[in-house]
């Protein structure tokens, strides 16, 4: 019971955290919509898997140009959705603050009925 009981706590931590990068990840497409380019957007999908991109990888993984990808970052930069992290000239990273807050922080275990 006391394991299955863990199970259960830990089972509702996860759930309560994959509603809120949900929600979170819906409010930052929102917010790059309607853009004239759909990278931007496409970019804040590639940051929902990882809160953590650079520019390379960017253009990779959507198969656009590096400069295209640059704009795409520097857009959701501007909408506070990344930041950059670090002083590096080249191979610069781009942190999903908010989205990394949400993995890393502790557990939120509710207490049980306790009998």
């Amino acid at each position: 019971m006391y394991f299955l009981l863990g199970v259960a706590r830990m089972s509702e931590d996860a759930l309560s955290r994959a509603m809120r990068i949900n929600g979170l990840l819906a409010e930052w497409q929102r917010k790059v919509s309607g853009e004239s380019s759909n990278n931007p957007l496409r970019a804040v999908g590639l940051v929902g898997a990882n809160p953590v991109i650079i520019t390379k990888g960017v253009a990779d993984k959507l198969a656009i140009a590096f400069t295209t990808a640059q704009r795409a970052i520097e857009r959701l930069e501007r909408a506070n959705i990344v930041k950059l992290v670090g002083n590096a000239k080249r191979d610069r990273s781009y942190c999903a603050t908010a989205l990394q807050d949400i993995l890393e922080e502790p557990a939120h275990l509710k207490q049980g009925a306790k009998k």
